[in-house]
């Protein structure tokens, strides 16, 4: 089954009342901000002259504002790993000798939370679960703002911020500055750590808070860290051109690519596995979205080769490869790697991973010899649910990540009651067997197979 776009929106050929409109002006506007939850239902992009659009996995928009007249810039813009609060920095015109400056904070309603004004340029911003917590990195601070609207801290800083991230409930904060310091802060705005580079190009954190990854000199060299800044592994990246790299929610995958390579580590710093992709993806601005996108879970990449997007597994095998009309600007995957949002200019793409689960059971924690146990177990009354018995399954079996999969035809609606009922079946066999929460994911397949 082979990946395909669910559904396409030209954002830039809209205005505020979602009616097409024919300015072609040749202003700054086309996308360059993007976000997707976790879940894959919320999507966020903005275009650099100020719109904002939030839809969800439909493709229907939820909530878009659009600068009308008056101009404006969005010079940051980050979703919530739940969908649930979008933060974002916009920049006026006037006074031209210093332009109004904001940050924002809006439910997916687009329902305004706060907003407070900002003395200088904010390029960077990150938000935690149900916009509990905001931080947004300026020339001067670092600025931590609570759901309510009130600032926690504001920590300063020797020069501006280039590179911003945090942890998923708000808990580290990593950042670093134009001088080539990085430092992480808890919530509370104390310094947990810091250190001192030539250059930085990029930080992140990991979702759990448990690990950040820096890249920076000398000679294009990515550390990995603990949270307490203790340096566990640093790798010099070979080659030349851009650099993006991603790491998975537990830290346990960090993946880079570079010009003409894509390679993946592990939490040891043990390469897992390298590959060359057809094509080259020519640098972007620092403060666009990467062409370049790590599902939380590690399970799934995707990387932008020019106006082909390819998505590969945990292995690095390419397991999708689709065309769009332009050049990718940007991508973002959803946690399990089932979501994909991809822009260029003008469009928004919306693609469904058919390799992913679309429902997931259970934590993968046990053996494979156990779950053939419990699968064989099972199997009688799996077989009743086959195709050829009129049922909704064409197969099942064991995946090599460690959990039973069953395919169910694409062709038949997703029941999510009948798949809660076929997990409890299977769950009950594993807690006979001493296995609790068997990890079980339903994926779906193409054609009718005999049992």
């Amino acid at each position: 089954m082979q990946a395909s776009i669910l559904w396409t929106a030209n954002l830039t050929g809209f205005d505020q009342n979602l009616t097409f409109t024919n300015d072609t002006s040749g202003g700054p506007h086309f996308l360059n901000s993007l976000g997707i939850s976790d879940d894959g239902r919320t999507v966020a992009a903005a275009t650099f002259d100020g719109s904002i659009w939030i839809l969800d996995e439909n493709g229907q928009v939820v909530w878009n504002r659009s600068p009308g007249n008056t101009t404006t810039e969005i010079t940051t813009m980050s979703l919530s790993p739940d969908g649930e609060c979008l933060a974002f920095s916009e920049t006026g015109e006037f006074p031209p000798a210093n332009p109004s400056k904001k940050i924002t904070l809006v439910n997916r309603q687009g329902e305004e939370l706060w907003n407070h004004s900002s003395r200088t340029f904010v390029f960077h911003s990150a938000v935690s679960l149900n916009g509990s917590c905001s931080v947004f990195g300026s020339y001067e601070n670092i600025t931590c703002i609570d759901r309510d609207g009130s600032i926690l801290w504001d920590y300063p800083v020797p020069s501006p911020v280039i590179s911003l991230d945090m942890s998923d409930d708000g808990g580290y904060i990593v950042a670093a500055t134009d001088e080539g310091k990085a430092l992480c802060l808890n919530r509370s705005g104390s310094v947990l750590w810091q250190h001192r580079f030539g250059s930085i190009n990029d930080i992140k954190i990991s979702g759990d808070g448990n690990y950040a990854c820096i890249s920076g000199s000398p000679f294009r060299t990515l550390y990995y860290l603990d949270n307490r800044g203790e340096f566990l592994w640093n790798r010099t990246v070979p080659r030349d051109g851009a650099l993006f790299y991603d790491l998975s929610y537990d830290g346990y995958r960090v993946v880079i690519q570079v010009t003409g390579a894509v390679f993946c580590y592990d939490r040891a710093g043990e390469i897992r596995w390298h590959e060359n992709p057809q094509f080259q993806q020519p640098p972007v601005s620092r403060y666009s979205p990467q062409p370049f996108s790590l599902s939380k879970d590690g399970s799934y990449l995707v990387t932008a080769e020019r106006q082909y997007l390819v998505i590969r597994d945990d292995r690095g095998y390419g397991t999708g490869r689709i065309e769009c009309d332009d050049q990718i600007k940007g991508a973002a995957i959803s946690a399990d790697g089932s979501s994909i949002a991809v822009i260029t200019d003008n469009d928004l793409h919306f693609i469904r991973n058919p390799n992913s689960c679309i429902k997931f059971y259970g934590n993968i924690s046990c053996g494979t010899e156990h779950l053939e146990e419990v699968l064989d177990e099972c199997e009688p009354e799996l077989s009743k649910l086959m195709g050829t018995k009129g049922g909704p399954l064409i197969g099942f079996g064991i995946d090599y990540k460690g959990y039973i999969s069953l395919m169910w035809n694409e062709e038949l609606e997703v029941n999510e009651t009948m798949m809660d009922e076929i997990y409890s079946v299977i769950d009950e066999t594993g807690k006979n067997a001493g296995i609790d929460n068997i990890p079980v994911g339903f994926l779906l397949s193409s054609g009718i197979k005999g049992d």
